[in-house]
């Protein structure tokens, strides 16, 4: 017999309090049984994970299961997983599914790892291209590895999604693979101490100017432990890097000074 707690009927089931039960359940869909499993556009990585390997565990879609997808005023759409009353062996393989998932949250650890793992590789992707250097096609998963092996924090899971590195500890990988130079031992450096005016440069908040001022400079900006709001901004020329820095700000950094090499 069905926990029907666990698993109503379709004609009992409503996706939230809000929404009409059963919606066109005469269709001949009323008696079967929705896996409490679904899925909607706003659905993390566990859940898309979980779904996929629910509906693979029950045989994938056929007559006695079957995925159907309704469009919703919250979350855009939602799918749900519905299995026929007369489908008992698919049943028991549900039953089974969801007593595995009162023990552990997730049905395929590979599969959810993997997916972790790849939507970690697209956000790196993403700060990679702040850096303003031609690099490997594969360095995506170098800084994975690196970072796994020495700030594993930066690649754990956030918010439902993959890890997403900063763009600092990235650096940090890049610079210790000697993709890019370190930049304390780089004689062009420039230092500059900003004012609030340096958050548009770390975040990226900048016009479309700004930005094609600092598409002239092979720069790179790391936050220094001890000075908070200290900058390293690196040029082949330092006098061309904080005439352009200086103009994208607006004149707001306070002093700038060209360091020797150490």
């Amino acid at each position: 017999m069905v926990d029907e707690l666990t698993m109503p009927r379709y004609r009992d089931w409503s996706p939230t309090c809000l929404d009409p039960v059963g919606l066109n359940a005469d269709s001949g869909l009323g008696d079967f049984f929705v896996f409490p499993v679904s899925r909607t556009r706003d659905s993390d990585l566990l859940t898309e994970s979980n779904f996929d390997a629910a509906l693979k565990a029950l045989g994938g879609e056929s007559k006695s299961v079957q995925v159907h997808r309704f469009g919703h005023w919250g979350p855009g759409w939602f799918e749900i997983i519905l299995i026929s009353p007369r489908a008992t062996k698919k049943l028991a393989i549900a039953e089974e599914l969801i007593c595995s998932l009162s023990d552990y949250p997730v049905l395929d650890e590979e599969d959810n790892s993997r997916r972790e793992y790849e939507d970690t590789i697209k956000n790196i992707e993403s700060e990679l291209r702040h850096i303003g250097k031609t690099l490997p096609d594969d360095i995506a998963g170098k800084v994975f590895s690196w970072l796994w092996d020495n700030e594993q924090r930066e690649v754990e899971s956030v918010d439902g999604g993959g890890g997403y590195p900063s763009e600092q500890a990235i650096r940090r990988a890049l610079v210790d693979m000697g993709y890019v130079h370190n930049i304390e031992d780089y004689a062009g450096a420039i230092y500059i101490e900003f004012d609030d005016g340096i958050n548009a440069l770390v975040e990226g908040e900048l016009d479309d100017d700004s930005l094609n001022l600092l598409d002239d400079l092979y720069s790179v900006v790391v936050e220094l432990p001890d000075r908070m709001q200290m900058y390293l901004v690196q040029s082949d020329c330092p006098e061309t890097a904080l005439d352009n820095v200086s103009r994208f700000l607006d004149g707001k950094y306070l002093r700038a000074e060209t360091p020797k090499k150490v």
